[in-house]
Parts: structure tokens; sequence; C-alpha cells
């Protein structure tokens, strides 16, 4: 009986090797495991936003070698090639009221406050002043040194026209507006004149 009692007892610790054994074997394959989901997250995370730089780096390459050098005579004749918009300035011959008519296509709406649908006002008022500040703007004319003489309907709900002369009365203009939304009124032609006498 000893000896039965003596081989259950070296059974039983090889059995409890085995156990802790196999108990430790597969907490190795659950950690390889969560290790392989985590390399394979990252992977795809980084292979999902790597393409954007990596395409970025690959176009530079590519603009850098299309350039050529320019010459100082090459960029000359571009600047000839492409017209530029000028201010345009006309000499009006036989008209007894307006001089000449300017156009400048770098004029920008005098910006404004106003918000919501636009309503031209001719009285009093923010439409008023921001027309006032326009025609200040387009002739050059400081607010203490203009006189205004009129400013009215330019023939639609959203055009405005306007007459003014310098303190002095030398320099007189007549200056027609057109309202751009959310933006302001943006000065469409200028004209200097001879005479206020029939400008408006």
């Amino acid at each position: 009986m000893t000896e039965e009692k003596q081989q259950r007892r070296n059974r039983m610790p090889s059995s409890a090797k085995k156990q802790r054994a196999d108990k430790m074997l597969n907490y190795l394959i659950v950690f390889m495991i969560l290790l392989i989901l985590i390399t394979i997250t990252i992977i795809v995370k980084n292979a999902g936003s790597e393409p954007e730089p990596a395409k970025e780096l690959n176009e530079q390459p590519i603009e850098t070698v299309d350039k050529q050098p320019v010459k100082e005579d090459d960029e000359q004749d571009e600047v000839e090639q492409a017209p530029v918009k000028e201010k345009e300035e006309t000499l009006v011959e036989g008209d007894p009221i307006v001089a000449s008519v300017i156009v400048d296509p770098a004029w920008e709406p005098t910006p404004t406050t106003q918000t919501g649908e636009h309503v031209s006002l001719y009285v009093a008022s923010t439409d008023w002043q921001e027309k006032i500040e326009t025609l200040s703007r387009t002739t050059g004319l400081a607010h203490d040194n203009m006189i205004v003489l009129r400013v009215g309907n330019n023939g639609g709900t959203q055009n405005a026209i306007g007459v003014v002369t310098s303190a002095d009365g030398t320099e007189k203009y007549r200056v027609s507006m057109e309202w751009v939304d959310e933006q302001g009124w943006l000065p469409t032609k200028l004209e200097k004149l001879h005479t206020t006498e029939g400008a408006y």
C-alpha cells in the first residue's frame, strides 16, 4: 500500500505541473493573439492615413521636375501675354456735362454692416452712410472736402448714383454704384464732370 500511496504522490505533482504548464501555455497564446491583433490594428490605421502624405511627397518632385528655370525674357513675355485689366479713362468729346469716364476693375465694394435682405434707403441710415463712403472712396475726396449734391436711384432698387463736388467746387464727379449682397456698394463708373448743371 505504501507503494501505491507513493505512486499517487508522484503522479499528483506531475499532473499539477502539467496543469500549470497548460495554464501558462494558454496565457501565452492569449497574450500572443492580443499582440497580433494590436499589430494588425496599428498597420490598418497607418495604412489608411499614409497614402495622403505619400501622395503629396510624390507629387512635389514631379512638379519641380516639370518646372524649368524661367529666364527674365520669358517672364516679360508671360506678363505681356496675360492681359491685366487696368483702370480705363475715356475722354468724352462734345458732351457739355461729362469730361471723362473712368472704370476701374480694382474697385471693391465698400464694406457693409448690413445683414439680411438689402433695402436701398435715401435718408439718414446705415445704407445712406455706406453710399456716402463709396462716393468718398471712389472720387478720392475726403468727407470734410466733399459736398454731396444728390444721391438717388439709378434705374433699379439695387443701383444708385451720386453727384458730388470738392468743397471749393473745382472737382465735380458723378458715381454709379450697385449693391453686392453681403459685401456692400460697388462703384461701377466714375464720371468727371465739366458742370453739375443737368448732371442729376
